[in-house]
């Protein structure tokens, strides 16, 4: 996301004095047009890493380039937290050195809100049109715009997802009764500070969490649908009370790649990088008609 409304560079002009000698057309040096474009990443897109998402991105930088002769582009891979960590470098370089500053920043959507209360950020507006085409998920749209305005370009995104051991492709997603009725423990990280697997519960029975004055909501009947199921599971030994000891999807995949649970809840990403062989992959599984991440 753009840390700063970009600048564009001024066209220079040379217009040669009167001579009674026809001048000769010089091409101006390539680096009188050169431009460097700095790009400040999170680790999981260190291109080092050479996985498929950073070289995604590292193939659609050199396609810039090439469709942009002159332009080069710099990743620097700043770490998550920290004196050198992205926000905390961003918040100085805002405060004391301005040109410091990178042309384009990938933050997370907490970060981003953040980096706009701080005034470090500016609204996208009008720089493009993209985000008004029809192909858009609308959770991605509401990713890149925070109190009414658009700061910044949805570049990825992550879901919750439902793994099973043993290969069961081509079967069925399972539902909760299913999964009840097998009996096997479903890990998640219970300790998540964001609660991630209960609100996504709690938005699958048709939850909401903001009024139409985008102030923060509950209902008290979807919300009792989402506790029935984990005090329900928790009796059956499924939502063991041991799942209190996990704060991370780390932590759960760790502990499901060493043959703890026959499920696990976690993000796509963090199943992706460890990827453990043998498991199936769905969604996760709906208290109501749709499902929900």
């Amino acid at each position: 996301m753009p840390s700063a409304v970009p600048t564009q560079a001024a066209e220079v002009s040379i217009t040669p004095e009167p001579s009674p000698v026809s001048p000769t057309s010089t091409p101006l040096p390539d680096s009188i047009n050169l431009q460097k474009l700095s790009i400040w990443v999170p680790v999981q897109f260190d291109p080092n890493t050479k996985s498929l998402a950073t070289q995604t991105l590292v193939n659609a930088l050199h396609e810039f380039e090439a469709e942009n002769p002159g332009v080069t582009v710099e990743i620097r891979v700043k770490a998550e937290s920290g004196p050198s960590g992205l926000m905390e470098t961003l918040g100085m370089a805002a405060a004391a050195a301005p040109d410091a500053m990178p042309s384009l920043v990938l933050l997370t959507r907490s970060q981003m809100e953040i980096a706009t209360s701080k005034g470090i950020i500016f609204p996208y507006e009008g720089l493009t049109a993209t985000l008004e085409e029809k192909d858009w998920y609308p959770f991605a749209r509401e990713l890149a715009t925070f109190q009414g305005d658009m700061y910044g370009m949805p570049l990825s995104g992550d879901v919750l997802a439902l793994i099973s051991r043993g290969n069961r492709l081509g079967v069925q997603a399972p539902t909760w009764e299913d999964i009840q009725k097998q009996g096997s423990t479903v890990l998640f990280a219970a300790s998540d500070p964001l609660a991630a697997m209960p609100l996504a519960l709690y938005r699958s029975a048709g939850g909401k969490t903001q009024d139409a004055q985008l102030l923060p909501l509950i209902q008290p009947d979807e919300l009792e649908k989402s506790l029935t199921l984990l005090a329900t599971g928790a009796e059956k030994n499924i939502f063991p009370s041991w799942l209190i000891n996990y704060q991370t999807d780390e932590q759960v995949m760790s502990a499901f790649s060493n043959q703890q649970g026959g499920w696990v809840i976690t993000w796509l990403s963090n199943y992706l990088s460890n990827h453990p062989s043998d498991t199936s992959l769905y969604p996760l599984p709906s208290l109501g008609t749709t499902s929900a991440t």
